[in-house]
């Protein structure tokens, strides 16, 4: 008997721009900034992957400036008697001394909701802020704000499948085989660590695994992996403190126990005066891999280097690693079920901007789309990277840098921005300081809904299109730059 196709598809969510109150006491009405409301009736065993993303931008000003958000995660359905509070994420800087700055500060939110068999109403999930309290901060606000929701379903197993029960491998039970015209895509909201973590840990000692997705095989043409994980790393650090971590994604083949690193990033900060900071991070790996082998993947997240300073110290936590598993766009397979969702991993480069450049656009990553037979389809468009700032000495720094993703029409020959990222680095201080290198995450998200455009090719890119800076040096490595095509469940809510 063959497995009945259920529908999968993303949706954008509805969102808030603008400023924030600079207090917000915990009795007082949340403040909503974003809001999706999905329906997973049709869709067998269903999880739902959420993404909120922001850029946050805050101007401090004089001595021992502190902010303090507080953002929640709640699910709303008729089946609840009351909203449910599914996650929590708090949001801190803490400056013991520093001189005026306006800065912007990009967060993502990733959580993966799986519910418990065929849900019989449909959700809404808002993103809200239920704190917030400031001191000597002049302005708080949000803009590119993005709320999106990716509804898939949940992998079965061989037992659940054929009524067998409980196998006693891990791996056994996650052993399934579909026909190769229904097969669809589908996610794993993967197993969180908590271990101890360490203030040294150098390549000579064992990594510490933070968490896991394991995939199965399945009958796809040519799978595509999305792996994404995504935690908040708290830093509080001494004067002149310093942290300095390096993360590593392993993939473990279990047919014959081989595993493959498959990319490093690494986490450092660094400040002159005492800071405590809370800050999400974000890193993600674009995995396509021909199906001629039908093996099974682990994917582990490891920290594999640590150097802390021994006044200051650091935490991970709310961690979260999701695989969501697509057929690629190549299969001749995937035109026959549109009903699934497609993943392209798209071309980028690593780029070096120094002090000055003299030629503007810089072209970072690009990509092309197909939407024939999708009448209104949905493309979540996400592009990420490592973002390495280096800050001479001197008496402060100044710098913007705005990002521009286009979409470029293959048919008409039409161009649109569809989206400006603006980052801003500005400080004045009246002693001269040394030479300031920080390595960070770097998340651009956009969730693009188009009406009536059969046959459609589009080609999207991420592009920096200002760069003007004093004492400032950029890197920007390890790119990953994907789309997520799918027909948007018939329904448009950008």
């Amino acid at each position: 008997m063959q497995r009945k196709s259920y529908p999968s598809y993303v949706k954008c969510g509805k969102v808030m721009n603008g400023d924030l109150p600079l207090q917000l006491a915990p009795y007082e009405p949340p403040l909503v900034l974003g809001e999706v409301i999905v329906d997973p009736r049709k869709v067998k065993d269903p999880c739902v992957l959420l993404q909120f993303s922001q850029f946050n931008r805050f101007l401090v000003l004089g001595q021992s400036p502190q902010i303090y958000i507080l953002y929640r995660l709640v699910r709303e359905s008729d089946s609840d008697v009351y909203p449910q509070i599914l996650q929590t994420w708090e949001f801190e800087i803490d400056i013991a001394s520093v001189g005026d700055l306006d800065t912007t500060q990009p967060n993502v939110f990733s959580y993966c909701d799986c519910l418990g068999g065929s849900e019989s109403y449909m959700i809404t999930y808002r993103f809200e802020i239920a704190e917030i309290k400031t001191y000597n901060t002049d302005v708080l606000s949000n803009t590119n704000e993005s709320f999106t929701a990716t509804l898939l379903s949940k992998e079965k197993t061989q037992c659940e499948k054929f009524g067998l029960g409980k196998l006693e491998s891990p791996y056994l039970e996650k052993l399934v085989f579909h026909p190769k015209a229904e097969m669809e895509a589908y996610a794993d909201c993967g197993r969180v660590f908590h271990p101890a973590l360490p203030q040294q840990l150098t390549n000579e000692e064992p990594p510490v695994p933070l968490a896991q997705v394991t995939s199965v095989r399945n009958d796809f043409h040519e799978s595509c992996f999305l792996i994404t994980f995504s935690t908040f790393i708290n830093s509080i650090l001494s004067p002149g403190g310093f942290n300095n971590l390096v993360f590593r994604l392993v993939r473990t083949c279990h047919h014959n126990s081989t595993k493959e690193i498959l990319n490093e990033w690494p986490f450092r900060r660094f400040f002159p005066s005492a800071i405590i900071l809370d800050e999400s991070v974000v890193f993600r790996y674009c995995d396509c891999l021909p199906n001629h082998s039908r093996e099974d993947y682990t994917y582990t997240m490891e920290l594999v280097r640590v150097n802390v300073d021994e006044q200051s110290s650091y935490d991970i936590k709310q961690v979260s690693m999701t695989a969501q598993v697509f057929n690629s766009k190549k299969s001749k397979i995937f035109m026959k079920t549109l009903d699934s969702p497609s993943l392209t991993c798209g071309d980028v480069v690593n780029v070096h901007v120094p002090n000055r450049i003299t030629k503007l656009p810089i072209r970072l990553a690009h990509l092309q789309v197909n939407t024939d037979r999708m009448k209104k389809p949905c493309i979540l468009i996400n592009y990420s990277s490592m973002f390495e700032v280096r800050i001479a000495s001197g008496f402060g720094f100044n710098g913007t840098i705005s990002f521009q993703l286009i979409r470029k029409s293959r048919r008409t020959g039409q161009t649109k921005v569809l989206e400006e990222w603006t980052v801003n680095l500005i400080q004045v201080i009246s002693t001269r300081s040394s030479e300031l290198i920080m390595v960070q995450p770097f998340v651009l998200s956009y969730c693009d809904c188009l009406d009536n455009h059969y046959g459609e090719s589009f080609t999207y890119e991420v592009q920096i299109s200002e760069y003007s800076v004093t004492n400032i040096a950029a890197s920007i490595f390890n790119p990953v730059f994907s789309a997520i095509v799918s027909t948007g469940a018939g329904e448009c809510n950008c």
